[in-house]
């Protein structure tokens, strides 16, 4: 359930709004291989899963350890939200127009303003970092070519 809020709590900004947030290729799921979520993780992961609002995460879950988890959201700019109140909080330089990490639910947090994007990579267990978030999130960008 703790995994689930920051999507649920999308679910209901975009409910509450009528906004529908229409994005381009590529889904979240081809922002990142398994291969590079697993290095980022320290454990080898399954395929990812489409889940989310809209089909707007991406989910890895390592294949010998239920507690590391790793998602890649990705939705419209206008849902920009930096957390500076949490506690932890960092601007990350040299990733997206803007970018900051915090820790969330025992993990970290990364997200990234690019253009009409907020991609966002949550972190739990084996080596979450604001580094291994931080550095997934820069490989996400990438792929969408900001």
């Amino acid at each position: 359930m703790k995994r689930l809020m920051p999507v649920l709590a999308y679910a209901v900004v975009v409910t509450a709004s009528g906004y529908v947030p229409a994005l381009a290729a590529p889904s979240p799921c081809a922002l990142a291989t398994s291969a590079q979520v697993s290095a980022a993780a320290g454990q080898p992961v399954g395929s990812g899963t489409t889940t989310g609002p809209l089909g707007s995460v991406c989910e890895w879950r390592a294949e010998s350890d239920s507690s590391i988890y790793v998602n890649i959201q990705r939705f419209d700019k206008h849902y920009w939200s930096p957390e500076r109140m949490a506690d932890g909080y960092r601007t990350i330089s040299g990733i997206g127009e803007k970018a900051f990490a915090v820790p969330e639910l025992g993990g970290w947090k990364a997200c990234a303003l690019a253009g009409k994007n907020v991609v966002c990579v949550n972190m739990s267990g084996g080596r979450a970092s604001a580094a291994a978030a931080s550095a997934l999130l820069k490989t996400s960008l990438q792929r969408i070519g900001t």
